[in-house]
């Protein structure tokens, strides 16, 4: 008998029970875009709900078999579960955060969480789950699984996927760690990226909250769009260079001409420029409340 253990850290929903069949289903959002708005949330007993403007940079969903030297693959419209697992129940020990908790009566999104218009889905039919952290540090959801001999992964495309990969993969670390986290985040921006989570209810990110999401200060500044600028351009800066004095040179050297890409020998391996942007991600561990896991419901 083998065991798989999985920790989910970033931008990951865990719906419990309100997919047929499904007892957890762990959805990634697709969150690759820059995305502005505004939400309003309470201060305070005795003062009013104030209204900020927010930006959330683009994060990225991967899975990795070690926090440091493992095999990365970056998932673009994927399906994993655990092919092998043993028949067993799923025990959640519940905690963490729940969307409930900020916004009441929020639904499903039919197109995210069921149809497949996300980063990937990871469903999971039986074992042991619990949540880690809070408070000033992120939640992530761990999963332990029981599996028969050593875990084999499965990854198939879901509807719609564009990227068409099909593999299963025998685990040989019994770890799995599936992120969906920022690009490179600066301090002034991580403080919203919770917001992330509620692609998968319906009608997105909220533009009222019942109380401060994870990580979100109560001195939270609107963002200036002379500051929104500075941020998009480092971002550009930071795949035109490939994060690199070399790629910096080269840039130099071409004037406004983006320099050359790195070839990726990880997370998606293909050259592309969002692959090429999955490398940046915060690896391994996120330090900020915002970037917790949350639950349905």
């Amino acid at each position: 008998m083998g065991e798989l253990n999985i920790t989910f850290q970033g931008v990951c929903t865990s719906i419990f029970g309100m997919i047929p069949g499904v007892p957890m289903r762990t959805v990634l959002p697709d969150a690759l875009a820059v995305l502005f708005g505004q939400v309003v949330f309470p201060t305070g007993l005795n003062s009013s709900p104030r209204a900020v403007d927010y930006y959330l940079m683009p994060h990225i969903a991967i899975i990795r078999d070690k926090l440091v030297n493992g095999q990365h693959y970056w998932l673009r419209g994927s399906y994993l579960k655990v092919v092998n697992a043993k028949p067993q129940p799923l025990c959640w020990e519940r905690g963490g955060y729940s969307l409930t908790q900020f916004k009441k009566n929020v639904g499903l999104s039919r197109s995210v969480a069921l149809e497949g218009r996300a980063a990937a889905y990871f469903d999971i039919l039986g074992g042991r789950v619990w949540h880690e952290g809070g408070s000033d540090d992120p939640v992530i959801t761990r999963v332990s699984i029981k599996t028969d001999g050593p875990p084999i992964l499965s990854i198939t495309p879901l509807p719609g996927a564009i990227q068409q990969f099909t593999t299963e993969q025998v685990v040989q670390t019994s770890e799995l760690y599936v992120t969906n986290l920022d690009v490179q985040a600066s301090v002034e921006d991580t403080q919203f990226d919770f917001l992330w989570n509620y692609l998968v209810t319906e009608g997105g990110i909220p533009n009222e909250l019942l109380e401060r999401t994870p990580g979100m200060t109560r001195q939270a500044n609107s963002v200036t769009f002379a500051h929104l600028g500075e941020r998009m351009k480092a971002l550009g800066t930071l795949i035109e260079t490939s994060g690199t004095v070399h790629g910096w040179r080269n840039a130099q050297a071409g004037g406004d001409e983006p320099g050359p890409f790195l070839k990726m020998d990880a997370a998606g391996g293909d050259g592309s420029d969002l692959g090429t942007l999955a490398k940046f991600t915060i690896d391994p561990v996120a330090m900020d409340p915002s970037c917790s896991t949350s639950n349905l419901p």
